[in-house]
């Protein structure tokens, strides 16, 4: 079991490390603190195989910078594209999108970050291991049991809420897709024209026709209830967070919805700014 035990607190040690380049990157890329995490604590799963994947796998090329480069840039890249491909398969949601890099691969990984993961590769054999390998080592053997069923008690709570909040952001993008087609089609019957849904009622508040008066209640009915179910989503925690962390995120089944909630996720967060910024004046 020590040697259990000794592999978990790396995976810890990988994620966390994973977890803290990640929010650096993010925070100096949109010039703001980002918890870049899939997860709400500080762990990056992905980093963490991947850390394990080049210290164990690649062993036998540890003391050749090259190979070691290489095959941990393939490697890694391989594990970010199998990655991206299972959660966009299990959330219908892609993640990180690299198209507009060169040389991607259907925008799930690019050269520029293979590149980056191979010299990562290097710095998580040669200088982060020997270092990580000693603090294990120092940590008491009766310890390391509490230690590391503690840590997992919290990494797996962790990943419960995570997948319950993305599953719960899917129900409500359901929802408000029915809502948003029935809504969109009463107003297109309506207004004879395809328009987007914001257009449709911008018109029809304009409209004081007579047939529009008829049809008023109802359709306001379901323009509520459609904007109370955005609102809904940015009101919780978890939603934000992941939005905030993730700004680039598509759903390949809500994407029109998830555009909506995100816009009222940018007025929700502009909003909280203004209110600071009146507070700070007062």
């Amino acid at each position: 079991m020590q040697a259990f035990y000794d592999l978990a607190l790396y995976f810890f040690m990988f994620g966390f490390c994973g977890w803290a380049c990640e929010c650096i990157y993010c925070s100096l890329d949109q010039k703001k603190l980002v918890n870049r995490g899939f997860l709400n604590g500080p762990i990056c799963p992905v980093y963490s195989f991947g850390g394990l994947l080049v210290v164990y796998v690649l062993e036998p090329v540890q003391d050749n910078i090259v190979l070691l480069f290489l095959l941990g840039m393939v490697s890694t890249t391989a594990l970010e594209y199998l990655t991206s491909l299972t959660l966009e398969k299990l959330f219908k949601t892609s993640w990180w999108d690299y198209s507009n890099f060169p040389l991607n691969i259907g925008g799930r990984v690019c050269l520029l970050f293979s590149l980056i993961f191979g010299a990562l590769s290097v710095v998580a054999v040669r200088l982060l291991y020997p270092p990580f390998a000693a603090m294990v080592g120092r940590v008491p053997a009766q310890v390391k049991p509490w230690l590391v069923w503690g840590l997992l008690a919290v990494f797996v709570a962790d990943c419960a809420a995570t997948v319950q909040a993305i599953l719960t952001l899917n129900g409500k993008l359901a929802e408000l897709r029915r809502i948003t087609q029935e809504l969109r089609q009463r107003l297109e019957a309506l207004q004879g024209e395809a328009l987007s849904i914001q257009e449709h009622l911008e018109r029809f508040q304009a409209d004081r026709s007579e047939k529009s008066a008829e049809l008023r209640k109802g359709l306001e009915e379901l323009a509520a209830r459609w904007e109370a179910g955005k609102e809904s989503v940015t009101q919780k925690f978890q939603h934000r967070r992941i939005m905030d962390a993730f700004p680039g995120m598509r759903s390949t089944k809500y994407q029109e919805q998830l555009a909506d909630v995100k816009a009222a996720f940018v007025e929700f967060k502009n909003k909280k700014i203004k209110i600071g910024e009146s507070e700070k004046k007062s």
